[in-house]
């Protein structure tokens, strides 16, 4: 939700990924799957990988395709 826009995010706030997030474990949503994409290698990429390694993963793991940085 938060990341850039050209990347497959939303540019939305922190606080509105904190609402929904919570909302989703609330309702007992299977949100497990996507736990180290998002919380850890897409941050990395975001803040230490290059353009390209941005462009190559980070869309995929936006449109849960992609569940860590690797092809």
């Amino acid at each position: 939700m938060t990341w850039p826009k050209r990347y497959g995010g939303r540019g939305r706030s922190m606080l509105e990924r904190y609402i929904v997030t919570e909302e989703l474990l609330a309702a007992g949503a299977p949100v497990g799957s996507h736990w180290i994409a998002d919380r850890q290698s897409a941050p990395l990429l975001l803040r230490y990988g290059t353009e390209e390694q941005r462009l190559a993963f980070l869309p995929g793991i936006a449109r849960g395709e992609n569940f860590s940085a690797s092809a």
